[in-house]
């Protein structure tokens, strides 16, 4: 192990170790695959569009809202990809 953060590989044969260690290798929580910062992300654009076609009036907080979590969502993942590149 280079770090002692670092987490120690399971024994072979052990399923349920190796899938506790494939969990704690994320560093990203995910439901069916997708992330939770996704789920949120899409769970906000959902409600702002349904808002808009019910004809209620999306208020000035709402929508900057999800336009910063949506602006975070994606330029984290975008960053996230970057540093699996180099």
């Amino acid at each position: 192990m280079d770090t002692e953060n670092e987490i120690p590989e399971p024994p072979k044969g052990d399923v349920q170790a190796k899938l506790l260690y494939e969990h704690l290798k994320k560093d990203h929580s995910e439901i069916f695959g997708v992330s939770l910062r996704g789920w949120v992300s899409l769970i906000l654009i959902v409600t702002v569009c349904f808002m808009s076609i019910m004809n209620i009036k999306v208020e000035e907080p709402l929508y900057s809202l999800v336009l910063t979590i949506s602006s975070f969502y994606f330029g984290h993942q975008i960053a996230t990809r970057s540093n699996k590149v180099e």
